[in-house]
């Protein structure tokens, strides 16, 4: 089957599918719904498309939302370990190297997250959780 992109599939995936004006080069659920249906609206109509092919296309687009779903899930349950592994060194000392190279040690005086990862605050600074070397109580 042949499909001639449309001016409005082109147009879509021109503007990126996050409607932020760059090209994005990502095909998310939302543009791969456009897509299918402007397939469908385009069409030749003596020549349409087979149904196996159609619902492979399905079947990849629900193998998509059940990837994405079950990555949302282990990102949740990866930081619930970090939260918790952070908790456990509340009031204990550890030691470890900085980002940029400086060694530090102290008690764990709080933990918090920085929109990405939990830093581990001492008295005299902060190390993320992942450069924590040595752990004493």
């Amino acid at each position: 089957m042949q499909v001639r992109a449309s001016a409005d599939a082109s147009s879509y995936l021109a503007s990126g599918s996050a409607g932020t004006g760059g090209v994005s080069n990502e095909l998310g659920k939302d543009a791969f719904l456009r897509l299918l249906v402007e397939q469908l609206k385009h069409q030749n109509p003596f020549q349409p498309m087979e149904n196996t092919q159609f619902l492979s296309q399905l079947a990849q687009f629900r193998s998509l939302e059940q990837l994405q779903t079950l990555e949302g899930a282990i990102t949740t349950m990866t930081m619930m370990m970090a939260v918790d592994q952070g908790i456990g060194l509340l009031g204990k000392r550890v030691e470890g190297t900085g980002a940029n190279g400086e060694s530090l040690a102290g008690t764990v005086q709080a933990l918090r997250f920085d929109g990405k990862d939990i830093v581990v605050c001492l008295e005299e600074g902060e190390l993320y959780l992942e450069e924590v070397e040595r752990i004493s109580v």
